[in-house]
């Protein structure tokens, strides 16, 4: 296969410019007139022109809703059967020459209307920015894979901060299963919220999630991020005209908070995912048309990228491109690759890949035989390109049945089921077995309704098995969930049965008439006076359901609606890898790639929350744009081969910008900082690109400052990473607890809240750390000296912290054959740190920890007496080198200390140092 530039040059001389989509087969090329008209189409360099909305656009715009939008049901609701079907568009149902997808459209026509006051509040008024090519930069590229929410949020923000941009999908459409989606996004803090007078909070939001989740890796860092940025990616959605005010209580959900387009006047419904992909593909191909370039019916084949060692001595991979192929008007196949540094992966889950070698299979095996929700494309292709480049897969195991796939009658053993909506039971629905009894609590997590739902052992005749339940609701819940969308379900789909009285239900459902009316009428006694159920511990009740008819009923049985597991990603989006031969251990970026929406795992653990999958999508598919985008912009220094180096951040004669987040310990939400004696609070700053080191040399403190107007009379924050300088993409800063008050860093920095803006700075280096710095750069194993270093004082522990951490990496590992700690304090609550800790006695530390007053089971040293003392320092006795940290804040344990080092038998081959 021939080089990156050697086709990139064959490509320039055929059409004068360098373009960033390369294509393997030079020939193939040229006699493609269709590829060079693409590439003149999105030749970099040309001016920027925005597109502009004519009348006639309007007209035709509107004239398209009015006519087409039962269409639009069919589509975004129809379970896609065979392959290359629209996620937008049925072509055998809207004509060709209407692609709703390609118009242009005000942000606001085709939607609902509302009071001026609560359009104002829930719209931003300003015009989306006009995007601009990076000058510095301006042949960046970012390939986003897959074409859905978190694809597309992840094109926007990377074209709006100057990069070009290539979507690769792999349908004919973009949208994806975000199109099909019905449930809503979730948000706290909401002007809708504010509207109806609901007071949520971010712990709340959190808490439900976590416990959603349990079972499973709710990354802590992922479901803050999720929580702090959910209101804005609300607000974020209406830029593009999308009115969310709509608000439902979705199972396992403390309040309403689940926002979704409010019906149009004559109850048509709108569907919010469809609504969503609508408005942000129209920006995309709009004002955006000069920067981002979409590929339709391109197929992800795999990832290219570099194998390298970074100066810690630690082995990475870089992303260098992508290939895929591209379906050809004849139905054959093109391959082609694109050169680029920066890849967003928003492929998808893996819930409609049935085949014997699918991550269903390998992972799932059990729920083969289940239908599904999901589209045709979800394959895991994502997944499976990642983990080519060894990413760690979290979850795998964990894939949600959603508990109200409606059976069609007509076709009972459908592989891919229409989706009963949330809204169906929380709009009041109730779910009945055969019996005619109920059994579970409708309101519950979709893991628990749908285990509810087989465990009651009914099955849906000639279905090869299916257990199923029958979801009731009258004409109120029918009135809540939208008259519009039920008809469309019973009257276009045929999903619901109307029946008149309680006699036509149990004659449908095939019970006891006088079982079914007991049932009834008990339910009808709780949800009229919002009791509790003893029977299912249901307390929240939609609406009032009771034994007055009529009755609309559908079949529904749990299907695989959504995978939880996938590439493991950081807060900043980055997709991690696990190299078990790097000394250091734990997970590290894959340079370049990153990673938005169900492609990956670690923030709904064991079952995801429902609502939070558009919210995911937009919350993290933005920061992966964003963080793509700067590292396609980032001019790198030169590079020797199969080596990366970064460029500084920081220096300490100006201030650069970073994003804060504050990592608390496990089980903590953002809401409980200060409230438990837990000590290991991380304040983790991502730097400007994820190729920026952070220019600090070893044991140099950062020091760091709000970044929001008005803060300049904060005082700043100093502390000694406990990352090197070497590393790339961000610092973590090791932080103590904010009590007691005298040992904590300023109060707004633990006020900081997911993706704060803060401003750095290198500080300046004290004479003892500076001292001790020169010290280490002299050590040689050929030398023979030990080196002793007592840290006497609390904030003396992160230097120490980050020296331990130095030595399990180049250049320090090369000069040391012994590394010890000993950590001495009263209490234990006084040590801090101890999970960091922990981690470097798992690597290469040798680690005593001595308390005065332990604490009931405790099996490590009491008191840091003299015969501790003299354990740990026993290899200032060995010709190799070594390095002993004592960590104590006692002065009659420092005293003793110097005296031991006084003795005669340590007095050779050691070098110390105190630091207080």
């Amino acid at each position: 296969m021939p080089s990156f530039r050697e086709t990139s040059l064959k490509k320039e001389a055929a059409s004068g410019y360098v373009s960033p989509l390369l294509h393997p087969n030079a020939k193939q090329l040229k006699a493609s007139k269709s590829n060079a008209s693409l590439v003149k189409r999105f030749a970099i360099g040309t001016k920027q022109k925005l597109v502009r909305r004519s009348s006639l656009y309007k007209l035709v715009f509107f004239l398209s809703v009015v006519g087409l939008s039962l269409c639009w049901l069919t589509n975004w609701l129809s379970p896609h059967e065979s392959k290359g079907n629209s996620s937008y568009s049925n072509p055998s149902v809207r004509p060709k020459s209407h692609p709703m997808i390609t118009q242009i459209k005000p942000p606001n026509e085709g939607l609902p209307q509302q009071s001026p006051g609560r359009a104002d509040r829930e719209r931003e008024t300003r015009t989306p920015p006009v995007a601009q090519p990076n000058p510095d930069n301006p042949n960046a590229v970012v390939v986003v894979v897959g074409g859905g929410l978190a694809g597309c949020a992840a094109a926007i923000e990377a074209a709006e901060r100057g990069a070009r941009v290539i979507v690769l999908e792999k349908e004919p459409r973009l949208g994806g299963n975000s199109a099909k989606a019905t449930s809503g996004i979730n948000g706290w803090g909401t002007d809708a919220q504010v509207g109806e007078g609901i007071r949520d909070k971010g712990k709340y939001f959190e808490r439900d999630t976590y416990l959603s989740g349990r079972n499973g890796h709710c990354q802590a860092g992922l479901v803050a991020m999720l929580s702090v940025k959910s209101a804005d990616a609300v607000r974020w959605l209406t830029r593009w005209g999308i009115v969310l005010t709509r608000l439902t209580q979705l199972g396992g959900h403390r309040c309403k908070r689940t926002h979704r387009v409010p019906d149009r006047e004559d109850g048509t419904p709108v569907p919010v995912g469809f609504t969503i992909m609508r408005g942000l593909e129209t920006h995309l191909r709009g004002e955006l048309q000069d920067l981002v370039k979409v590929e339709t019916t391109a197929r992800l084949s795999r990832l290219v990228y570099e194998s390298v060692v970074l100066p810690t001595g630690e082995r990475a991979r870089v992303i260098r491109g992508v290939e895929y192929h591209r379906t050809t008007p004849n139905a054959g196949e093109e391959k082609f690759q694109v050169a680029t540094n920066a890849v967003v992966l928003a492929t998808g889950g893996f819930a409609n890949d049935h085949t014997t070698t699918s991550l269903l299979h390998e992972y799932a095996p059990n729920l083969l035989n289940f239908p599904t929700t999901n589209g045709v494309w979800a394959t895991g292709d994502g997944v499976k390109a990642a983990r080519e480049l060894g990413a760690e897969l979290v979850d795998m195991d964990k894939v949600q049945l959603h508990p109200t796939g409606m059976i069609n009658p007509k076709d009972p053993q459908a592989k891919t089921l229409f989706l009963g909506p949330e809204a169906l039971r929380g709009s009041g629905g109730i779910l009945l077995n055969k019996k005619g009894e109920r059994f579970v609590n409708e309101l519950g997590l979709r893991s628990v309704v749908s285990q509810a739902i087989i465990a009651q052992g009914d099955e849906y005749p000639n279905s090869q098995g299916r257990r199923f339940a029958y979801c009731v609701l009258n004409k109120d819940a029918m009135e809540l969930f939208g008259k519009g969308a039920l008809e469309f379900y019973w009257k276009k789909m045929g999903l619901f049965h109307f029946v008149e009285n309680v006699h036509d239900l149990a004659e449908l459902i095939g019970c006891e008439e006088s079982t079914l009316l007991q049932t009834l009428r008990h339910y009808n006694d709780l949800s009229s006076s919002n009791g509790t159920c003893r029977l299912t511990g249901k307390n929240v009740f939609p609406c009032v359901l009771g034994p007055h008819g009529p009755f609309y009923v559908t079949h529904v049985t749990p299907s695989i609606h959504y995978t939880m597991g996938g590439c493991l990603i950081s807060p900043s989006a980055e997709i991690l890898r696990v190299d078990p031969t790097n000394p250091s251990g734990g997970p590290r970026p894959i340079l370049g790639l990153f990673g938005a929406g169900e492609v990956t795992g670690g923030v709904h653990g064991g079952n995801r929350l429902g609502g939070n999958s558009l919210l995911e999508c937009v919350v993290f598919g933005r920061i992966a744009g964003e963080r793509a985008a700067q590292a396609a912009l980032e001019v790198l220094p030169a590079q020797d081969p199969g080596s990366f180096r970064g460029n500084p951040a920081t220096t300490s004669a100006s201030w650069t910008r970073g994003r804060a987040q504050l990592l608390l310990p496990d089980g903590l939400t953002s809401g409980e900082v200060g409230t438990r004696p837990d000590r290991g609070y991380q304040l983790v700053i991502t730097l400007p690109s994820p190729f920026h080191t952070s220019g600090l040399a070893l044991l140099q403190p950062l020091v760091v400052r709000p970044a929001s107007p008005g803060s300049g009379a904060l005082p700043p924050f100093r502390g000694v990473p406990l990352t090197l300088p070497e590393e790339l993409g961000t610092v973590s800063i090791p932080l103590p607890s904010p009590t007691p008050p005298g040992e904590a860093a300023p109060a707004w920095v633990y006020a900081l809240q997911p993706g704060d803006e803060v401003e750095l700075q290198a500080g300046p280096i004290e004479a003892p750390i500076h001292t001790l710095h020169n010290r280490l750069s002299q050590l040689n194993k050929e030398s023979g000296t030990n080196l002793v270093i007592i840290a006497a004082a609390p904030e003396r522990v992160n230097p120490m912290l980050q020296l331990l951490r130095a030595s399990l990496l180049h250049p320090l590992r090369e000069k040391l054959d012994n590394v010890r700690l000993l950590y001495a304090t009263k209490e234990i609550t006084e040590m801090s740190h101890l999970g960091i800790l922990n981690d470097l006695c798992r690597e290469r530390v040798e680690c005593l920890f001595a308390l005065d007053n332990p604490p009931p089971k405790w099996t490590e040293e009491v008191e840091m007496d003299e015969s501790t003392v003299k354990t740990i320092l026993s290899s200032a006795a060995d010709p190799n080198q070594s390095i002993i940290v004592v960590l104590t804040q006692q002065a009659e344990k420092i005293k003793m200390l110097k005296q031991i080092l006084m003795e005669k038998r340590f007095e050779e081959g050691i070098s110390s140092f105190i630091i207080t």
